[in-house]
Formats: structure tokens, C-alpha cells, sequence
């Protein structure tokens, strides 16, 4: 089995028939389908047994945050990759999955570009180094994870609430150096009315990232902030400096037309 897609859900009925829905419309057929619930008193769970036929394992318990429950979901996977596609995101189009494995993927982890609900796109890098990471990360929505990996090197870290799964890039990627291969497709629609996308615990997702990296590297956080913080400086530089001569050339071309108009 290739793909193991993984929904967790709480209290969000409606979106999680939209999941739902553009998983079971794909074309591809070789993925189990597995959801779990934490427990939903909404109506979350009747439409689960709606689709029952179409869902390869499904539990509805108490959890203990989103990656406690994301974990529950890995252990009951059997598909050479995971795919966590939570409660509202979707899957754009029906032959989605389809496109992606007709790239024949063989690396560790494989990710995609994102289209969040505003309708804005967010692109990935092609190239992931430790700097990518210390600026931005990139939305599991969007990756497939060899479903190897959280044997070899563990499931996600339950200590943080937002950002386990940058962690976990940092564990794989960057620390083990395991492969990874980008396909430039828009494959999900990313819900922004998430827990982590929430206005009002910014300050807590700013205090956790920072925790993530210092975790991850205490040696070298405090440096390589500074040096990030150079390289931004240095590029501004380099584009007042551009700009500066552009404007020279732009003037340049404008007194040598000054000075044609006048010799006519």
C-alpha cells in the first residue's frame, strides 16, 4: 500500500465531511483511510459512520492535543508513506494523488506547494537548509513522510502544541539528513481557521518555535540568529545600492534623450 491518509478531527463536523469528500472522490485507489477523533459531541462522529465503508480504521477518544492524536494515527498505518490531512484541509482535485505518485516519489519525505482557504499559494523551497528552517517551515498538509521514518527516529515530540512538526523536520532533515524531493503541485487547500493559525495565541506560537530551535540547536541559536540578522542587513544594503543605480541609469538615459531632443 502506498499512502496512508491520516485525518484528525475535534468538534468540527462540517469540515470534516469537506476532508472527507476529496479523499474519497480520488482517482488513485492505493491508500487506507484512517480518522481519529477526539471524541467530538458535534455530529463529528455520524459522519464518520456515513462514509464507514470508505474508511479503512476510525476511533473516536479523548486526546491530548493535535499530535498526540496525529501519533495515534501513525501507529495504526500501514502505507509506505503518511499523509496528515486534518479536519478541512482538502484535497484540490480529484486526481491529485494520482499526479503525485505518477512522479514515481521514492524519498523520504515528498512535499508539494499549498493553497491556504484565502486562496493565497505558498511555494516551497527546492532547496531545505537550517537557515530555510530558522525563517519558516513547511505545512504537513502539504508532505508525504515514509512511514519508516517514525520507526527509525520516533513519533512527534508531544511536548509542543504547535510546532512538533518543525521538530521534527529539524530531527530528519537537517540532523539525519534524510532525503527529501519536492514536486512543484498544488495538491491541498490548507484550512487557516486551524488551532496554530489562531490570532490569539501569536505570542505562544512565537515563545514555541523559538523553543523548537533553541531545543534543537542550544549551541548555536544565539549565532546563527545574528548571522541571519546580518544577512538581511547586508541584502538591504545591496538593494538601496541597486536601486541608487537604477536611478542613475534611468537618469543617464533621460539626459542623453535631453541632449538629443536639443541637437535636432
Amino acid at each position: 500500500m502506498k499512502l496512508s491518509i491520516i485525518t484528525v478531527n475535534l468538534n468540527n463536523a462540517a469540515g470534516l465531511q469537506k476532508t472527507i469528500e476529496s479523499v474519497v472522490k480520488q482517482t488513485f485507489i492505493d491508500y487506507e483511510f484512517i480518522i481519529i477523533d477526539g471524541e467530538s459531541t458535534d455530529g463529528s462522529v455520524d459522519i464518520i459512520k456515513q462514509y464507514a465503508d470508505k474508511i479503512t480504521y476510525w476511533g473516536s477518544q479523548p486526546a491530548k492535543g493535535i499530535y498526540n492524536a496525529m501519533n495515534k494515527g501513525i501507529i495504526q498505518a500501514k502505507g509506505e508513506y503518511c499523509h496528515f490531512l486534518n479536519s478541512a484541509d482538502c484535497i484540490i482535485q480529484s486526481d491529485g494523488l494520482e499526479y503525485v505518485f505518477s512522479k514515481n516519489p521514492v524519498e523520504d519525505l515528498v512535499y508539494f506547494d499549498v493553497q491556504y482557504t484565502d486562496k493565497t499559494v505558498r511555494l516551497h523551497n527546492e532547496r531545505l537548509t537550517l537557515e530555510y528552517f530558522f525563517r519558516r517551515t513547511i505545512n504537513h498538509q502539504s508532505v508525504f513522510f515514509k512511514r519508516s521514518l517514525f520507526s527509525t527516529y520516533g513519533l512527534y515530540s508531544e511536548e509542543y502544541r504547535i510546532f512538533s512538526d518543525l521538530d521534527y523536520y529539524l530531527r530528519t532533515i537537517i540532523k539525519e539528513q534524510c532525503s527529501y524531493q519536492y514536486i512543484p503541485y498544488l495538491l491541498v487547500n490548507y484550512n487557516l481557521d486551524g488551532m496554530s493559525r489562531r490570532g490569539s495565541i501569536w505570542e505562544y506560537r512565537c515563545m514555541e518555535r523559538e523553543k523548537v530551535l533553541k531545543d534543537n540547536f542550544p549551541m548555536m541559536y544565539d549565532d546563527y540568529q545574528e548571522l541571519i540578522a546580518l544577512k538581511s542587513e547586508m541584502l538591504s544594503i545591496k538593494s538601496s545600492r541597486l536601486i541608487r543605480l537604477i536611478r542613475k541609469i534611468q537618469l543617464y538615459g533621460f539626459y542623453q534623450w535631453i541632449r538629443k531632443v536639443k541637437n535636432q
